[in-house]
């Protein structure tokens, strides 16, 4: 072997030996890693059902024929012997009497208004911005599914308009408008007949106009020793069939009956705090109160949650799919693939600069593949939002530097 050849493969080995060594000191001194920012977020832990709602209900029976014109309108409190209802001979009288009732609010309005705006202040920035409320109001109920409180808020658009005319010299009153509302109240009125009867409420309570054929469907006062078996049956039975004008709800207190899942039922306790929400319903969770937790001999049970707020479409809500809020909670939310464990210590690698460090968690909530940590600013130790996690990487340790 000659010596060119000789020293030529002397130099190919240095050259790999320098190339293998100098990598494998890049390798373990740096390290190309990618990051994502940790971010905080909401979790709420629930549980799903299918609930059956049971309330104090008193059916409003009549043996009167003809057309049922309701003078108070679902949820209104209504007392022992108030008129809820006239009957009428016709669809034509009823319907005269509810075009009567809404032009005289619609007189009542505008005499209002017209006051208000000739003898208060009025800020016409503050008044822009009740109507820019207002209108977007109407726009979300109108989008909704349930639109109770619609009518409502439309008259109070129309007030903030009619106002605004007066405050900005538009008009100076209604008296034209008002003229001619009062024409057609008159005609109206011409053609009025005195109604059948009165329907009357037989107790103080809630008024609601439609039943459903499940009021008293479980007598409430064993409802704390309830089965899962006769959850079962509630929500298996078929309505009965009732005559009847309405009904009143004696009390606001009202009760969500359901059977959890074991699991589930563990997670809850008697006297807890929970919230409920239902489809299709408004106002998000619901303050309710775990009362009963019965288990029977099959491992199965019954709970029984305890309401007292009520509006017009939880009074029409009989049974469905409920979420069970257990607890909401707001931290740093990290997957489970991110996590890691040095020392006999759970937490994560985040890369601070040009160096890696190692960040412990404090688990408020673990989910299937994530868990929450709590964010506090005043612990160094712990991961914090904004600071940027480790998602790839290998050999890593608390102080390494990477580039």
């Amino acid at each position: 072997m000659s010596t060119f050849f000789k020293r030529l493969v002397a130099v190919c080995v240095s050259l790999f030996l320098l190339t293998y060594v100098g990598y494998q000191a890049y390798s373990a001194f740096h390290v190309s890693v990618s990051t994502q920012r940790a971010q905080l977020r909401t979790v709420e832990d629930q549980i799903a059902a299918t609930g059956f709602v049971l309330r104090n209900e008193t059916l409003i029976t009549t043996k009167a024929g003809g057309i049922v014109d309701y003078l108070v309108s679902d949820g209104e409190r209504v007392e022992k012997g108030g008129a809820v209802a006239s009957v009428y001979p016709t669809a034509e009288q009823a319907e005269i009497e509810r075009e009567i009732r809404q032009l005289d609010n619609r007189i009542k309005q505008l005499q209002i208004t017209a006051v208000a705006g000739n003898t208060m202040a009025v800020d016409i920035n503050v008044l822009d911005a009740d109507i820019g409320d207002k209108f977007s109001q109407i726009a979300s109920l109108a989008g909704d599914t349930n639109v109770n409180g619609l009518s409502d808020a439309e008259t109070e658009f129309l007030n903030l308009l009619n106002e605004k005319q007066i405050v900005t010299g538009k008009v100076t009153g209604f008296t034209k408008e008002l003229a001619q509302l009062q024409a057609q109240r008159k005609n109206l009125v011409a053609k009025r007949s005195n109604s059948i009867s009165t329907i009357t409420s037989p107790i103080s309570g809630y008024f609601v106009s439609q039943v459903d054929g499940y009021e008293g469907s479980f007598n409430l006062s064993k409802l704390s020793a309830i089965t899962a078996a006769q959850v079962d049956a509630l929500l298996a039975a078929k309505p009965s069939a009732v005559s009847a004008a309405g009904k009143v709800i004696s009390s606001y207190e009202w009760y969500i009956v359901c059977s959890p899942s074991p699991d589930d039922a563990q997670r809850l306790h008697s006297g807890v705090s929970v919230g409920v929400s239902f489809p299709f319903t408004t106002g998000g969770d619901l303050p309710a109160t775990v009362t009963a937790l019965n288990r029977d001999a099959s491992n199965r049970y019954a709970a029984v949650l305890t309401c007292d707020f009520m509006t017009s479409d939880l009074a029409g809500t009989r049974s469905g799919d409920i979420r069970i809020t257990l607890g909401s909670y707001t931290g740093v939310r990290v997957e489970n693939s991110e996590l890691c464990v040095e020392n006999g210590v759970r937490g994560v690698y985040i890369l601070d600069g040009d160096i890696v460090r190692f960040r412990t968690l404090q688990v408020l909530y673990s989910g299937d593949d994530f868990v929450i940590s709590k964010n506090d600013p005043s612990d160094g130790k712990l991961l914090q939002a904004n600071d940027l996690i480790i998602v790839g990487g290998n050999k890593l340790y608390d102080g390494k530097i990477v580039r």
